[in-house]
């Protein structure tokens, strides 16, 4: 659903569309990463969404296609302690790398859309599986870094 016709809701001057390759946001240890970016700008360089309730998109696509992420399980009352999902040993306590996972976003046109997520991977002691170290932490740190994103992109200013 692309508002091709819009109008810039700064000046009010017509818009066009742009897709920007690729724009970061980060909130230590996650880089979220969305690739293919579609935009309007207008002559004055304004930049806005080009895609109505945009933002909600890619917090439902985190949310649905995340639960797809390798994640470990947490245990533990007071301090959770993360374990492998498949066997149940105890993950390493130091990430062994960081690792990228592609998450695409089908939009209205033919726009190729996506968000990167970057973060470290654990490896299991006992069967060696990697796993990022909790769900929860992805959904705590992604919405910041989506917003740290999107003023990289000059959308979302204050």
């Amino acid at each position: 659903m692309t508002e091709a016709s819009a109008k810039c809701y700064l000046c009010g001057r017509a818009t066009s569309m742009q897709v920007l390759e690729s724009v970061s946001g980060e909130e230590t240890p996650l880089t979220l990463t969305l690739q293919g970016l579609p935009i309007l700008v207008c002559k004055n360089g304004h930049r806005q969404f080009a895609h109505a309730k945009f933002a909600m998109k890619v917090f439902l696509h985190l949310a649905n296609d995340g639960a797809k992420l390798p994640v470990s399980n947490e245990k533990g009352l007071w301090f959770k302690r993360p374990f492998c999902a498949d066997c149940g040993a105890s993950l390493e306590s130091d990430p062994s790398h960081l690792q990228t996972f592609r998450l695409d976003v089908p939009l209205a046109e033919a726009t190729k859309f996506g968000i990167d997520l970057t973060m470290p991977v654990f490896r299991c002691r006992g069967c060696g599986k990697e796993q990022l170290r909790s769900r929860k932490e992805i959904q705590g740190r992604a919405p910041a870094a989506l917003v740290r994103a999107l003023r990289a992109a000059g959308i979302a200013q204050e």
